[in-house]
Parts: C-alpha cells; structure tokens; sequence
C-alpha cells in the first residue's frame, strides 16, 4: 500500500515525501535555470525553503493546508536526489484541477524516470485518493514533457492563458478503466 510518505519503488527510483536533508537539493532544483526554463524561471530560494522546510516537516499538515503533495525522486542505484514528484491542486480557468508535475535535474532527462516517476503518482491519485481525473500543464515548447503526457495516455485538451499572459497545453488523464492494463514501466 502506498502512502505520502512513501510512494513506493520503481525499478530504478523511490519516491519518497521530502526530508529535511533534501533542502539543498531541493533549493539547486528551483533556482537551475534549464530545470525551471518552461515554468517560469528560478524560485526564490526563502520561499523554497519555507515550503519545503515545513514540508518536511509535517507532509500531512501540509497537505491539509495546501492540498498539494510531494515526493522526493531518489535515484537507487546511487542514492542520488534525482527531482521532484508532485500532485497538485490548481485552479486552471476558473475550475478546480488536479495537476501531475515533476521536476529533474538534467543529468537525468531522457531516462524514462519522468514517466516512471509519474505512473507512480497516477496509481497512488487513482487508487488511494479516488481521483478520476488529472491534467498536465505544459508549455508549448516543452516537447519532452508533451510525450511523457503522452506516455502516460494523456491526451491534449486545449491551450490556455495563464494569469500572466502566457499560453500552456493541457493535457489530460481520465481515469482507467479495469478493462485497461495496469501502470508498469521499465523505470
């Protein structure tokens, strides 16, 4: 059974909920200019910090207050913080959504761990939680995570504003059916 604070292993990566010696990490991944390039840019590392700190903290109080949930990617073979797993509430034009994210450093694109990653967090929204349906917002030229959508069965819903102007891609997941062949991944 898998929880938030343990998401379980792939063949190559745990998803755990992030601890207190992630911090550094977790501040590297929101300040990288290439691994925030497509959402808008570095974070401001206090911030980062303060939510990550009280994260680690108490996940569940988080999640509670912020309805948003996260894991740490742990690279097992090496022990590596690899990014992070997250799904999160989201007003997406005016309606209430659930969105699939996921952050890596670049050292990692092309693995298939993004897609591993994220078939995880889809069982656990699907089984656990009860969700029946999920999106992605992505950025148009972010043709990586459109096909890790893709993998995933999401299909492309439409374009839309976000509050600055900028468009972004939804894509969307709804859940499967049991006609359907479970989530497993060589990741």
């Amino acid at each position: 059974m898998h929880s938030l604070s343990d998401l379980g292993r792939t063949k190559r990566l745990w998803l755990r909920a992030p601890i207190s010696s992630d911090l550094p990490e977790i501040l590297r991944l929101w300040t990288h200019e290439e691994v925030t390039r497509h959402i808008g840019g570095p974070r401001e590392a206090a911030q980062v910090i303060e939510t990550f700190k009280r994260y680690a903290a108490d996940p569940h109080g988080m999640v509670a207050e912020e309805r948003d949930r996260w894991w740490s990617l742990i690279e097992r073979s090496t022990g590596s913080f690899a990014g992070l797993a997250a799904l999160l509430e989201k007003e997406v034009v005016g309606t209430r959504e659930m969105e699939l994210s996921y952050f890596l450093f670049p050292e990692f694109w092309g693995r298939g761990y993004a897609t591993a990653a994220m078939r995880r967090v889809v069982q656990f929204a699907e089984g656990s939680l009860d969700i029946t349906s999920m999106i992605a917002v992505i950025d148009p030229h972010n043709a990586p995570s459109q096909r890790v959508a893709e993998r995933l069965g999401m299909r492309f819903e439409r374009t839309v504003p976000r509050s600055d102007g900028v468009t972004r891609h939804i894509y969307r997941l709804e859940r499967r059916s049991a006609a359907r062949p479970a989530l497993h991944g060589p990741a």
